[in-house]
């Protein structure tokens, strides 16, 4: 299942590849509605879902596909980093890890994790990040992508690129703190831009921002020529065409650090935030400060690489970034064969159950009225354009499955 189609759909499509490599039929749907009915339609003898947390996901995605089509469920987890101590803690629901056959994780900290939790070591396998593993294949080619993107975009190529991470997001009916922190981050950003005017700053925006949002952004930026707002691709491909990044709390500076693109974090005037990367890279409230490093970076008078304590972070929440982490979690998947999945741990009554089902067709219709409907599967276009990019990345061929890779059980 594919939840954030910008996040998730490259490294997924070419783990379908090595999948059907081992003779399976793969099908890449929204993990979105009307979810059941699509699970029903195509009776998958694997099902592959994002870290769940929520009652409502358990009965969709774990409990009623295991009571009604038998199936395994194998869970990836896009989000396992964000605090310093990692996010582990925050899929504590018992009888989710309980009833998910296996757990893919990226690197031994999070395996602990939810070994704390009660999940037993034979169920979890280590084997390194899908989505740091691109960044492998981008490297390659950076300066012919480089040079495409300055065309695609109207990027100057003879300029220094700076990307502007952004995970500032509008929460419910936070208008007010929200347009404060807004405003605040993006004043130091506008005394930045003003002293690079030779610089081309790429703003990405986070994939939960609304157009309103964009709007705002743009009323307080957009007079900068050297400013661009740019949603497409995914955000490694930015990541490595950089020469500096700068982030706010994003956790796009560990992709940042595994290219070895200079990475530094701009805070807000009002720090009532984790800042999670405190201690393993530069973070600056005052912007004249990171001015002044922004300008030894860019000129190359002084290096700004990932510090010990970064690495060390690295070590401790990622197998290793080899470009082989797709054909782990292929081998992973692939060794499940078609044997009956775990039982639920927490049973759900028929009138529940059918309360659920009822509730989503309800939303999916509303959604289709407003002109939002939701295919069955991610679109043949939105595949085809991903294979198209994924291709250029690198002469090695990516889709065939490496047979030196397993999954790491954890001991």
């Amino acid at each position: 299942m594919c939840e954030l189609p910008r996040r998730e759909l490259q490294f997924l499509i070419i783990l379908k590849s090595k999948l059907e490599h081992f003779g399976h039929e793969v099908k890449l749907i929204p993990q979105r509605l009307p979810l059941i009915i699509k699970l029903l339609k195509f009776k998958p003898d694997i099902i592959v879902v994002n870290g769940l947390r929520s009652y409502s996901s358990y009965v969709n995605q774990i409990y009623i596909p295991k009571k009604l089509l038998k199936s395994q469920v194998v869970s990836l987890y896009s989000e396992q980093v964000g605090r310093l101590g990692g996010l582990a803690d925050s899929y504590d629901n018992n009888y989710i890890l309980q009833s998910v056959d296996k757990h893919i994780v990226w690197g031994k900290k999070f395996a602990q994790g939810l070994q704390y939790m009660g999940v037993k070591s034979n169920d979890i396998f280590i084997t390194g990040s899908m989505g740091l593993d691109l960044i492998q294949k981008h490297k390659s080619v950076r300066e012919n992508n480089r040079t495409k993107t300055s065309e695609r975009f109207n990027l100057s190529i003879d300029k220094k690129w700076v990307l502007i991470a952004d995970n500032i997001i509008r929460k419910g009916d936070q208008k007010e703190s929200y347009e404060t922190l807004r405003d605040n981050f993006d004043k130091k950003l506008s005394k930045i831009m003003s002293r690079f005017p030779d610089c081309e700053f790429v703003f990405r925006p986070h994939p939960d921002n609304n157009e309103n949002d964009l709007a705002l952004i743009r009323s307080h930026l957009g007079q900068f020529s050297n400013f661009h707002i740019i949603a497409e691709e995914h955000s490694t491909y930015w990541i490595v065409l950089m020469d500096a990044v700068i982030v706010w709390r994003s956790t796009s500076s560990i992709e940042a650090w595994s290219a070895n693109i200079p990475t530094f974090g701009l805070k807000t005037d009002v720090n009532d935030w984790d800042y999670w990367w405190e201690g393993l890279m530069a973070g600056y409230v005052d912007e004249n400060e990171l001015i002044e490093v922004l300008e030894d970076t860019l000129l190359g008078t002084k290096s700004y690489r990932a510090t010990k304590e970064c690495k060390t972070y690295m070590n401790n929440w990622f197998h290793r970034i080899d470009g082989l982490a797709i054909d782990r979690v292929a081998s992973v998947v692939d060794s499940l064969g078609t044997n009956k999945g775990k039982t639920p741990q927490k049973n759900i009554t028929f009138v529940s159950a059918v309360s659920h089902l009822f509730l989503e067709y309800v939303n999916w219709m509303s959604k289709s009225i407003g002109g939002n409907k939701r295919v069955f599967e991610i679109p043949k276009n939105d595949i085809n354009s991903s294979l198209y990019k994924i291709e250029n990345y690198s002469e090695r061929v990516l889709f065939e499955y490496n047979k030196t890779a397993d999954g790491i059980r954890v001991d």
